[in-house]
C-alpha cells in the first residue's frame, strides 16, 4: 500500500513539473510576443505588419524574434529569402509590398555608411553602378543609375548625356557584373541576371543578389590613366650619426635645460609628413593605371633597388597622392625604361576613400565625354 502511495506521489509530482514547465514556457512565449508587438508598434508598424513579421519569426522558430525588428542582416536573411521565392514564383503577390513597407518603416531601406551592405536590397536609389557584360572578355564599363528598388528587383537606367544614345547592350537572361563605390564606405561588386529590359524607357530590371562582395584593398578597381608624377627614392636605413660619450652627456644636459618642442601631430586620417632628404634621387614618370592599392609607373630614370619611394608631397592633381609612401612590388623592362608596379604603404582610410571616389568620378566623366580632371601637377 505504501509503495503504491509513493508511486502515485511521484507520478503527481512529475505531472506537476511538466505542467509548471509548460506554463512557464507559455508565459515566456506570451511575454516575447507582447514585447515584439510593443516594439513593432513603437517602430510605427501597424498590427497587420507586426503580426505578419511575428508569424515569420514563429515559422522560422527564432529564439529572439526581436532581431527581425532591430537587425537588418537578420531581417534580410529571413525576409529576403521569402521575397526571392515570391518574386520568382508569384511576382504579383501583395506580400512583397508588405515586406517593402516594413523595410522602409524599420529604416532598413538605406543603411548608414558605417554598416556594410550585404545584399542588393540595401543598395539605395541614386547609386551609380559601373556595369559590364560578364560574358565579355574585356571589362568595358558603362555607368548606370539605380532609379528604383523593391523586393522584386532593382531598376537601373544608363547614365547618359542629353542626345547620347550609346549604352551597353542589354538582353533579358544575360549575366551582368557591376561595381560601385559607396560614399563613406568602400567598393562593392556583384553579378546578377537581367530579368527584363525596356528599350522605350531604357531601363533594366536586375535580379536581387543575397550576398554582395565587399572588396578588399587588393581587389579595388584599377583605372587606366596617364598623368606625370615625381617621386623621391628614400634611404633604406638612414645611418645615425655616431655620438661620443662626452657629447651624449652634453646633449642630455642641453635637453634638460631646453626640452624639445612637441612634435606636430598630423591631421587624423593623413599620413605623417616624411621629410625629403636633399640628396634623394628624383624620379620622373608617367602613371598609366591607378587603384586605391597602388599604381603603375613608367619611367626612364634609374630607380634604386629596394628603396621606398615617396610621391612628391606637392602633388595634388588629378588625385590626392602627394606624400604617400610606396614600395616597388614588381619591375619590368619596357622600351621607355622601367615599368614599376607600386603599392601604397599605410594608406589612410580618408585618402583611400577619396582616391576611389575620384576614380569612379573620372570613369563616369570619361564615359559621358565630360572634361576630365586636368593633368597631374607636382612641384
Amino acid at each position: 500500500m505504501f509503495a503504491w502511495l509513493l508511486l502515485l506521489l511521484l507520478v503527481a509530482a512529475f505531472i506537476a513539473l511538466i505542467a509548471y514547465n509548460l506554463l512557464k514556457w507559455r508565459r515566456r512565449k506570451q511575454q516575447i510576443a507582447k514585447s515584439f508587438l510593443h516594439l513593432a508598434k513603437k517602430m510605427r508598424l501597424d498590427s497587420r505588419q507586426a503580426n505578419f513579421l511575428f508569424q515569420i519569426a514563429r515559422e522560422k522558430r527564432m529564439n529572439n524574434p526581436l532581431l527581425l525588428l532591430t537587425s537588418v542582416y537578420v531581417f534580410d536573411r529571413h525576409l529576403g529569402e521569402l521575397a526571392e521565392r515570391l518574386a520568382n514564383d508569384h511576382p504579383d503577390d501583395p506580400i512583397l509590398d508588405t515586406i517593402a513597407q516594413i523595410r522602409t518603416l524599420l529604416g532598413f531601406d538605406e543603411l548608414p555608411a558605417d554598416q556594410a551592405l550585404r545584399s542588393t536590397r540595401q543598395v539605395p536609389t541614386g547609386q551609380t553602378l559601373m556595369v559590364w557584360d560578364e560574358g565579355s572578355e574585356d571589362e568595358e564599363f558603362s555607368p548606370w543609375l539605380v532609379v528604383g528598388r523593391d523586393e522584386r528587383a532593382i531598376t537601373i537606367a544608363p547614365l547618359l548625356r542629353d542626345g547620347q544614345r550609346e549604352f551597353i547592350p542589354i538582353q533579358p537572361g544575360a549575366l551582368l557584373a557591376a561595381r560601385f563605390w559607396r560614399e563613406g564606405d568602400t567598393e562593392y561588386r556583384f553579378s546578377t541576371e537581367i530579368l527584363a529590359f525596356s528599350p522605350q524607357e531604357r531601363t533594366a530590371l536586375l535580379r536581387h543578389v543575397d550576398r554582395i562582395e565587399r572588396l578588399q584593398l587588393r581587389d579595388f578597381f584599377r583605372m587606366q590613366t596617364h598623368f606625370p608624377i615625381f617621386l623621391f627614392a628614400l634611404p633604406i636605413n638612414p645611418e645615425e650619426e655616431e655620438t661620443e660619450p662626452e657629447d651624449l652627456l652634453v646633449h642630455q644636459e642641453e635637453d634638460e635645460e631646453h626640452p624639445p618642442e612637441p612634435e606636430t601631430v598630423p591631421p587624423i586620417g593623413e599620413p605623417p609628413a616624411i621629410p625629403v632628404p636633399d640628396d634623394a634621387p628624383r624620379i620622373a614618370g608617367q602613371v598609366t593605371n591607378l587603384s586605391a592599392g597602388g599604381l603603375f609607373l613608367m619611367t626612364g630614370d634609374e630607380v634604386p633597388i629596394g628603396h621606398p619611394l615617396l610621391i612628391d608631397p606637392n602633388f595634388t592633381d588629378p588625385f590626392p597622392l602627394g606624400g604617400l609612401l610606396c614600395n616597388v612590388v614588381h619591375a619590368t623592362e619596357v622600351p621607355e625604361g622601367q615599368g614599376l608596379q607600386l603599392s601604397f604603404v599605410d594608406l589612410p582610410s580618408s585618402r583611400e576613400r577619396e582616391i576611389v571616389r575620384l576614380i569612379y568620378q573620372h570613369q563616369i566623366q570619361e564615359r559621358l565625354n565630360i572634361t576630365t580632371p586636368r593633368e597631374g601637377s607636382s612641384g
